[in-house]
């Protein structure tokens, strides 16, 4: 089950990822990831904001543009000696859609690369609290035992799938093809929590 769910996430993120830039133009694409930027200034502060947004620029600037990958990318022409042929503007329109495209995909590896540095940020803020959930759980899980209280299996059965849900959502956030609030992190994080300490709290007994 988890190998299906693992294939079905990654193929769902693939798809936002690869075919977003064909459906919208590069401009839309890049005002998007502008107007995230000021989301990161207005939610977190400008000191702060200009933190992330640097570091995700120098980062873009050394792996992508530096490296050439980017050049590459963008750099897509008609041959030489079309120019009076009748095939010419055809191939140069072609060679615009997939200059277009390119320069989509970078403004969406770009946004990638920004909301990993923001999640990674959040992580040493959000990880105790989860801990704390499943801390709790598990000895709440020990008093049933002790107690003999009811173990719901469809809380159980319904937390696990919704786990599974909870925890591949971030693939689609990484990949989201609008502007998103680095807000959305904790926002993900509080109900993973809480259905975590749900589902452990009504995990079924083993019978030996």
């Amino acid at each position: 089950m988890v190998g299906g769910h693992i294939k079905l996430w990654l193929g769902l993120t693939g798809i936002i990822f690869f075919v977003t830039p064909l459906l919208k133009p590069a401009d839309t694409i890049i005002g998007q990831v502008t107007q995230e930027v000021s989301y990161v200034h207005q939610h977190l502060g400008v000191e702060q904001g200009d933190r992330f947004i640097k570091a995700a620029n120098e980062f873009f600037d050394e792996s992508i543009v530096r490296s050439g990958i980017a050049a590459i990318a963008i750099k897509s022409e008609a041959p030489s000696g079309l120019a009076d042929q009748q095939f010419a503007k055809p191939a140069t329109r072609a060679g615009d859609l997939a200059r277009g495209y390119a320069t989509g995909l970078l403004a969406n590896l770009y946004a990638l690369i920004l909301r990993v540095s923001l999640a990674a940020a959040w992580l040493p803020l959000l990880v105790p609290f989860i801990g704390a959930c499943v801390w709790d759980a598990i000895q709440m899980r020990r008093r049933k035992d002790y107690t003999l209280d009811y173990v719901n299996p469809g809380t159980y059965g319904a937390g696990l799938h919704a786990i599974v849900f909870l925890c591949f959502l971030p693939l689609v956030y990484f990949v989201a093809p609008m502007p998103v609030s680095p807000l959305l992190v904790p926002l993900l994080f509080v109900p993973a929590g809480l259905v975590m300490n749900w589902t452990i709290q009504n995990m079924q007994r083993v019978s030996v």
